[in-house]
């Protein structure tokens, strides 16, 4: 068998391959000696038709089901051969028998990049410190604060302002048709943007009883059926204010809390602030690296690979015109190559430092996420695992995350440039 291989563009390669006649000649009478012990024709006992009728009669499509046979072997021992890793799957463009019953095909095939020289080490970071400051303490305390107040019902005279809990009574209705369980209460909190502008900024001002109507078109893509698409006039009717009464930041509070005294409270806070401080910081300093990674490795990139990228993105926009197909192909094209890049450089990095996720890893992440959504463990298997697409893509992240930490621990920390004394 002989091998060539051609340079289509970066990431693409052609292999033409040439099977001797020989082989052929022998993979021909193989399938038809194989063919022969079953064979059945009229005048004839079975397994005892003659070679030369049997191959009058069948010749044609043995020697297709022999070229598929041998097409296919002799690609993946071209893939053997070649100083290159195929990835993805092959483009088959032609197929030829010479005159002499050699065979040949030829196929393009995506390579995997060499990445040669992998540099992960000693990468510089900038040194940071974590520190929380009063302001984000008392932020977080008046956050729990806002947590164990209590919400009273204001008079009837009184005029919602930004901040007031409005009782409100909405009756839809599109195209003069009530809408399915139009009739709906709802407590918002003015300010807060939970419900559609065109009904939360008139409730400014309103009290108890009165009553105005709000036009809002819903995009096709609301996940809510009844409205997705339509133009909706609410009627909208105030049933109550209420106001939330806070109590005072002390040791009651911190016992409501499920602590024992404000002091012990306000440790709790600023160990958790630490603690997320220290998780955003390690996820900037990660984005450093990857960057870092990105930039210091110019290698080829599978066209394929990013095309699909590509699709993927897009295919996560809440909702867009097909004819834009183009634009969000462009839009989204820097940001998939990089993604694609990254990739590469992940997984050549783990099988340097021969990292791999174990099941054990798998369960940690499980267990974690179950905490972190408030969702039963089986609840996260059954979303982020349930299906296989979605399961490798869990793994993936959980595979990057232990690769970049690794990546982290082998950095190198410098101290900012101090500032210039002249500037």
């Amino acid at each position: 068998m002989q091998v060539q291989v051609e340079v289509v563009s970066p990431g693409v390669r052609a292999l033409k391959v040439t099977i001797p006649s020989d082989v052929v000649s022998q993979a021909r009478a193989r399938a038809l000696a194989d063919f022969s012990k079953t064979a059945t024709l009229p005048g004839f006992r079975p397994g005892k038709v003659p070679f030369p009728v049997l191959q009058k009669k069948y010749g044609a499509s043995l020697d297709e089901e022999v070229v598929r046979g041998l097409v296919s072997d002799h690609y993946e021992k071209a893939v053997e051969q070649v100083a290159f890793q195929v990835v993805g799957l092959p483009v088959f463009q032609g197929v030829h028998m010479a005159q002499d019953a050699t065979l040949s095909f030829t196929t393009q095939v995506e390579v995997a990049p060499v990445i040669v020289p992998l540099q992960y080490t000693g990468i510089e970071i900038p040194r940071s410190e974590v520190r929380v400051g009063e302001a984000d303490v008392q932020a977080a305390l008046s956050h729990i604060q806002d947590e164990q107040g209590m919400l009273e019902v204001c008079p009837d005279e009184h005029a919602i302002a930004h901040g007031d809990y409005a009782v409100i009574r909405l009756v839809g209705s599109s195209d003069g048709a009530p809408l399915k369980s139009s009739v709906t209460d709802y407590t918002v909190r003015v300010g807060e943007q939970m419900l559609p502008s065109q009904i939360e900024l008139p409730l400014l001002g309103k009290k108890k009883g009165e009553t105005f109507d709000a036009q809002v078109a819903f995009p096709a893509s609301d996940e809510n059926k009844a409205v997705a698409g339509k133009t909706v006039l609410f009627h909208v009717t105030v049933t109550e204010a209420k106001q939330k009464t806070l109590p005072a930041i002390d040791d009651d509070l911190a016992k409501d809390a499920g602590f024992d005294t404000l002091s012990e409270m306000r440790e709790h806070v600023v160990q958790s602030l630490l603690a997320r401080g220290k998780i955003l910081q390690a996820q900037h300093q990660k984005d450093l690296l990857l960057e870092k990674l990105r930039n210091t490795h110019d290698f080829e990139i599978p066209p394929s690979f990013v095309e699909r990228e590509i699709h993927a993105l897009i295919a996560r926009e809440a909702s867009h015109d097909p004819q834009d197909h183009q634009a969000l192909h462009q839009k989204y094209e820097a940001n998939a190559r990089a993604r694609v890049k990254h990739s590469f450089l992940l997984h050549a990095i783990a099988d340097a430092e021969k990292i791999e996720v174990t099941g054990v890893d798998v369960e940690a992440a499980i267990e974690r996420d179950a905490m972190l959504f408030k969702i039963p463990s089986q609840e996260v298997r059954t979303r982020f695992l349930g299906r296989h697409d979605r399961g490798a893509d869990y793994k993936w992240k959980l595979l990057a995350d232990k690769v970049l930490d690794r990546v982290l621990a082998l950095a190198r920390f410098v101290d900012a440039a101090a500032p210039d004394a002249a500037a």
